[in-house]
C-alpha cells in the first residue's frame, strides 16, 4: 500500500480523533484543507532562462497555490513541507496522514505546495499554443526551492529545519529535491517513490514488476485467493470468444450490464475488447488502495473503497472456478470491477465504449496494455492521475465492505472515470482525454504528458507472471508482451502530445542508482507495495536510509 497516505493503523476519523476538539460534528479543529490557510506566491514560468517565455514580456510569472496549517507551530520548530504531486494539492492535504499525525509532537508547521500545472496553479489559459513546455520536474522543484526560501523569511523560519514529504511521484520529487537542493531541506521522507523504475539502469528495472505485484495481491499469498487471479486470467479470452456469436454478445451485455448492446467486432467497434480493458483496468487501483480501512483517496473523495478493497473484489470469485460457466465467471469479473467502477452504487449500467479499448498509461500506477496495439494507443491522450491518476466511480454495481453486491439505484447511468478530461484523476485506472484541437490544448497538467517527456517508466503485462491479457494470436495478432516496445510508445506520444520521450533523461539528469552520497532520505513502502521493486534497497545504499 502507498505508505504516504494515513498510516495502516488509522482511518481518517481515527487520525482526526488525535486532534483535540475534532469530531464529525465539529470540524474546525480537524486535519484537512478546510482548516488550512490558502496562500499564493508568484513564480517564474521559466526558472532557467532570462528571456521571457515565447518572447512575451507581459506574461513571465504565474501564481502557485499552497496551504499552511500552523496551529502546532512554535518558533524555530521544524517545517514539514509536502512536495505536490500531479494533481490538485488538496487531495494530499487531506490524505497525507504522517504529516498530520506527527505535527503536534514536533510542533511543526505544515506546508502543502501545489505542483505547477495542477489544481489551481496554472501558468497558462486553455488554448495557449505550446503551453505545456514548462511542465517538468525540474521547473517544479525550482518552484519548491523558491517557495521555501520565501517562507524562511516570511514566516521567520530561518532557523527551522525544513523536512520534505512526498508519495509516489511526490516521493520521487522529495528524494530528487534533497539531492538537487540540499540547502533547502534537511531531509526527506520519500514514500512509495519508484525512482529506479526507468529504462537503461544497471541492473535493469523489471518492466513487469508492477503487474506482478498486483497479481500477488490478488492471490492467496497476498491475502486474497488464487481463485481471483486465476479467474481473471481465464476470463479475458472467454470474453473475446463469446463476442463471436450473437448469443455470446447477448450474454456479455447481460453479464456486464452494458448500457448499450455489445456490437460485433468491426472496423469501428471492438466492444468485447472494450470490456476486457474496462474490467482489467481497476486492478492497479485496487492494489494501490488496498488499505485495511475505507478510503476515498483513490476515488478523489467522490466515494470510498471498502476496507481491503482488493480482497473485497476478489471475494466475488469465491466458488467460481476457472471452469465455471461463462455467465458465472463474467458476473464475478463485473462485480469485482464494480468495486471501483461504481463505488457509489449510483449507476445501473456500464457505459463501456470504444474509449475503454485501452487501459491508459496513466502514471506508473496503471497497467499498460497498448504496446501491442499502436493504432489504438495513438487514438488516446493519456493523463493522470498517476497517479493518479485514476479510476473513479462509474458504471454498474458496487461491492460493499461485507462483500455483497449492491443493487444500483434505478435510473442512473454509469459514467466511467476514463471519460473525464484533464489530469484531475480519480485513481489509477486512468483518466483519459482524447486529443482536442492541439496536443495539450487544455494547458492543464497531465501525467500522460509527463510520461511522454521525462517520466518514461516502462510497463509490460500479459505475461505468465501476471493476471492481465496479452494477444496470443487467437483473437489478435500475437505479440511479445514480455518486452516493452519503446518505439510504439514514442509514436503514441508524438500523436497525442506532439513530443517524443527521452527515456534516458531521468537517469542522466535526475539521478540513477548511484545516490550513495545523498543523505537524510527515508524511502518507505508497504509490505505489499506495488512500487517496492523499483524503490532503493538498504543493501544498495550507504547513507541513504531505506525502511
Amino acid at each position: 500500500m502507498d505508505s504516504f497516505l494515513p498510516s495502516c493503523n488509522y482511518s481518517h476519523w481515527q487520525m482526526a480523533a488525535m486532534f483535540d476538539g475534532c469530531s464529525s460534528s465539529s470540524l474546525s479543529r480537524c486535519p484537512g484543507s478546510a482548516n488550512c490557510s490558502v496562500h499564493w506566491i508568484e513564480q517564474q514560468i521559466d526558472h532557467f532562462n532570462w528571456a521571457p517565455p515565447f518572447g512575451n514580456h507581459s506574461h513571465t510569472t504565474y501564481k502557485q497555490r499552497y496551504f499552511i496549517y500552523d496551529r502546532f507551530w512554535k518558533q524555530n520548530a521544524p517545517v514539514f513541507f509536502y512536495l505536490g504531486n500531479e494533481d490538485n494539492v488538496e487531495l494530499y492535504v487531506n490524505h497525507t496522514g504522517l504529516m498530520w499525525e506527527s505535527a503536534a509532537e514536533f510542533s511543526a508547521l505544515l506546508v502543502f505546495a501545489e505542483h505547477r500545472y495542477y489544481g489551481a496553479s496554472l501558468p497558462y489559459a486553455a488554448g495557449t499554443p505550446q503551453c505545456m513546455n514548462f511542465l517538468t520536474s525540474e521547473q517544479a522543484m525550482a518552484d519548491f526551492a523558491y517557495l521555501i526560501a520565501y517562507l524562511r523569511e516570511e514566516r521567520g523560519a530561518s532557523e527551522s529545519a525544513f523536512i520534505g514529504f512526498g508519495g509516489s511521484y511526490g516521493g520521487m520529487l522529495a528524494a530528487w529535491f534533497r539531492v538537487h537542493y540540499p540547502n533547502a531541506i534537511a531531509g526527506a521522507v520519500a514514500a512509495s517513490a519508484p525512482i529506479w523504475s526507468f529504462p537503461r539502469l544497471s541492473p535493469p528495472y523489471d518492466d513487469n514488476a508492477f503487474n506482478k505485484a498486483v497479481t500477488l495481491d490478488a492471490s492467496a499469498a497476498g491475502g486474497a485467493s488464487d481463485a481471483c487471479k486465476d479467474g481473471l486470467k481465464a476470463a479475458w479470452p472467454r470474453i473475446l470468444a463469446a463476442a463471436k456469436t450473437d448469443k455470446g454478445r447477448r450474454l456479455l451485455g447481460e453479464a456486464f450490464r452494458t448500457c448499450a448492446p455489445v456490437r460485433p467486432r468491426s472496423a469501428h467497434a471492438d466492444d468485447a475488447y472494450s470490456i476486457v480493458q474496462w474490467a482489467q483496468g481497476v486492478w492497479g487501483t485496487l492494489a494501490m488502495g488496498n488499505y485495511p480501512y475505507a478510503s476515498s483517496y483513490l476515488l478523489h473523495g467522490e466515494s470510498s473503497l471498502p476496507p481491503w478493497p482488493l480482497r473485497a473484489a476478489c471475494a466475488f470469485f469465491d466458488g467460481v472456478g476457472v471452469n465455471a460457466p461463462d455467465a458465472a465467471l463474467f458476473n464475478a469479473v463485473r462485480a469485482a470491477a464494480a468495486t471501483v467502477r461504481n463505488a457509489s452504487g449510483d449507476a445501473r449500467c456500464f457505459d463501456i465504449g470504444d474509449r475503454h479499448r485501452l487501459s491508459t498509461r496513466d502514471k506508473m500506477t496503471s497497467p499498460v496494455t497498448a504496446e501491442w496495439d499502436e493504432e489504438l494507443w495513438a487514438e488516446q491522450a493519456p493523463t493522470r492521475t498517476m497517479e493518479p491518476a485514476g479510476a473513479g466511480a462509474g458504471a454498474a454495481d458496487a461491492a460493499t465492505p461485507a462483500g455483497k453486491e449492491h443493487v444500483a439505484r434505478a435510473g442512473a447511468r454509469g459514467v466511467d472515470s476514463n471519460a473525464r478530461a484533464g489530469s484531475e484523476r480519480a485513481g489509477a485506472a486512468g483518466a483519459t482525454t482524447h486529443a482536442t484541437a492541439a496536443p495539450g490544448a487544455s494547458c492543464k497538467g497531465s501525467w500522460g504528458y509527463q510520461w511522454c517527456t521525462e517520466m518514461v517508466q516502462p510497463f509490460t503485462q500479459g505475461t505468465a507472471d501476471d493476471l492481465f491479457f496479452c494477444p496470443n494470436g487467437t483473437f489478435y495478432a500475437a505479440r511479445n508482451c514480455s518486452s516493452w516496445d519503446f518505439e510504439a510508445s514514442a509514436r503514441g506520444c508524438e500523436s497525442s502530445w506532439g513530443v517524443r520521450p527521452r527515456p534516458e533523461w531521468a537517469r542522466v539528469a535526475l539521478g540513477g542508482k548511484r545516490i550513495e552520497d545523498a543523505s537524510n532520505i527515508v524511502f518507505s513502502n508497504g509490505l505489499q507495495e506495488r512500487h517496492r521493486r523499483p524503490l532503493p534497497s538498504l543493501l544498495s545504499l550507504l547513507r541513504v536510509r531505506s525502511c
